[in-house]
C-alpha cells in the first residue's frame, strides 16, 4: 500500500463537508461548505461545463425521434468528419469484425445498423467532451477512466446481445456513460476528488466508502446532472443513477442490469478491482443472464479482444 506523508493526512482528516474556495468567494459572509443542494447549485453556475458537440447533440435528438431516415443520420455526420474518420475507423475494426471494408457513412448505417451507429457517434462524442488533453490535473486517470468505460460498454453490449429476445443497442452508451459523474466530481471539486484517492489509498477503502465520505452527492447524482444537462434519454440518465444500486424490479429494458452486470465483471475478472464479494451483481440480473455470469472465464477472454480493439479505435490506444 502506498505511504501517504503526514501533509496529506492532514488534509484528508479535514474532509467531511466540502470546503469550496468558489462557493466563499461567490457567497461572501457564508461558510464555505457544500452540503448536496450547494453542490448543484454550484454547478448550475458554473459556465464551461462540457458540452456536446453540434453534430452529437442533433444525433442525440435523432435517437429520441421515430421519424429518423439512414439518410438523414448520414447526412448530419457527414457534416463532422473528424467523427466520420472514428466511426469509420470502428466499424473496420476487429471490434466489428467485418470482412468487407466499411467505406463511407451510409455503408456503415447498412451494414452496423441504425441504431448502432447512433449510439457509437454519441459515444465517442461524450469521450471527446472529456478529452484526456483538455483535463490532466484533476486527480483522475482520465486514460484508465475511458478505458474501463469502453471496456464495460463492450460487455453490455455482449451481454445485451447475449439475451435472448434483450438486445438493447443503448448498451454500449450506457456503458460508456456510467461512471460519467466521476468526471464531474474530479473536474469542478478537483481537491476533495484527489483526498478522496488518496483516502483509498491510506485507508485501504474501496471508491464507494470514500465517497460516501467524502461527498453529500456521489458521481451517481452528479452523472444524471450532466445526462440532463445534455438532454441524453431517461433510459441512459436511470442507468447512471442506478448502475450500482438497481431497484428490485427489473427495469423496463434491462439496460441497468446490463450495465450493472457488466461494470462488476469487467472490475473483478479483468481490473482485479476487488472480489466478487465487493461487487456483488442483483437478483434482477442474475434472473435474467444467470449463465452467462456463472460461465465467465469461457467467453471474456474473446470478449476482452473486443475491448482491446474498441480502445484503439475510440481512444486511440
Amino acid at each position: 500500500m502506498k505511504q501517504v506523508d503526514e501533509e496529506e493526512k492532514r488534509s484528508m482528516q479535514a474532509t467531511d463537508p466540502i470546503r469550496s474556495p468558489e462557493l466563499e468567494s461567490a457567497c461572501p459572509g457564508k461558510a464555505p461548505m457544500l452540503d448536496a443542494a450547494q453542490m448543484m447549485r454550484y454547478l448550475e453556475t458554473v459556465q464551461e461545463l462540457p458540452t456536446l458537440s453540434s453534430v452529437a447533440m442533433r444525433v442525440n435528438s435523432m435517437l429520441l425521434s421515430m421519424d429518423t431516415t439512414a439518410r438523414d443520420l448520414a447526412q448530419v455526420i457527414e457534416k463532422d468528419q473528424s467523427m466520420v474518420s472514428k466511426l469509420l475507423k470502428l466499424a473496420n475494426s476487429s471490434f466489428f469484425g467485418f470482412r468487407s471494408r466499411v467505406s463511407n457513412v451510409a455503408h456503415a448505417i447498412m451494414i452496423l445498423g441504425f441504431n448502432a451507429v447512433l449510439n457509437a457517434i454519441l459515444s465517442m462524442a461524450v469521450i471527446d467532451a472529456f478529452g484526456v488533453r483538455k483535463y490532466k490535473r484533476n486527480g483522475l486517470d482520465l486514460p484508465a477512466f475511458w478505458r474501463h468505460a469502453v471496456g464495460v460498454a463492450v460487455v453490455a453490449r455482449y451481454l445485451s446481445h447475449s439475451c435472448e429476445g434483450k438486445r438493447n443497442e443503448n448498451a454500449f452508451t450506457a456503458g460508456i456513460l456510467h461512471d460519467i459523474g466521476k468526471v464531474v466530481m474530479a473536474i469542478y471539486f478537483t481537491d476533495r476528488s484527489i483526498a478522496l484517492r488518496q483516502s483509498m489509498e491510506y485507508a485501504g477503502i474501496s471508491f464507494l466508502e470514500a465517497e460516501r465520505r467524502q461527498f453529500p452527492l456521489g458521481h451517481a447524482s452528479l452523472g444524471v446532472f450532466l445526462a440532463r444537462r445534455w438532454n441524453l434519454p431517461e433510459d441512459l440518465a436511470a442507468v447512471i443513477a442506478q448502475h450500482h444500486h438497481p431497484g428490485g424490479v427489473p427495469s423496463m429494458n434491462n439496460l441497468i442490469e446490463l450495465v450493472h452486470t457488466a461494470d462488476a465483471l469487467v472490475n473483478v475478472h479483468l481490473e482485479k478491482n476487488g472480489s466478487q464479494e465487493a461487487w456483488p451483481i442483483c437478483k434482477a440480473a442474475w434472473n435474467l443472464m444467470g449463465d452467462k455470469i456463472r460461465t465467465v472465464d469461457q467467453w471474456l477472454p474473446e470478449v476482452e479482444k473486443e475491448i482491446g480493439a474498441a480502445c484503439e479505435s475510440i481512444l486511440g490506444d
